[in-house]
């Protein structure tokens, strides 16, 4: 992840919700498994929008953790497509974090999510482009 001295969030809002005591780790941070979970969804949610079918992940690139995520934390995760191919969407999520009551918000981890496109039996399908 590159470093950047004013960092904003890319792409499109996909997915917000809060942090709660029931997805900390041992150390009461909330668990990396979670966000993963989170940002799988806000993958699934921007894919199926732009192929208007049911999507599976199918790859998920390497993520480091750059901030710890506090319970109460709202969670805000944003996709960008940034490669169509012929049955799969490369999609860029970022998840950033703050508190319900402050507007400052801070990058957690990002990631590229590969998605395929399938039919109703579950096998990969041409993406229609209009």
């Amino acid at each position: 992840m590159e470093i950047d001295d004013n960092p904003t969030p890319t792409g499109e809002l996909a997915l917000s919700t809060y942090a709660l005591p029931k997805d900390t780790n041992a150390h009461g941070n909330i668990s990396a498994g979670w966000i993963v979970s989170q940002m799988d969804l806000a993958a699934a949610i921007m894919g199926e929008k732009a192929t208007r079918s049911r999507v599976v992940t199918v790859d998920i690139e390497q993520m480091d953790f750059v901030s710890p995520v506090k319970v109460g934390s709202v969670i805000d995760i944003y996709a960008d497509i940034i490669e169509i191919g012929r049955t799969s969407l490369k999609i860029k999520v970022e998840v950033w974090a703050h508190k319900y009551d402050e507007t400052d918000s801070h990058k957690v981890t990002d990631s590229q999510f590969v998605v395929v496109s399938v039919d109703k039996q579950g096998r990969a399908q041409i993406i229609k482009q209009d």
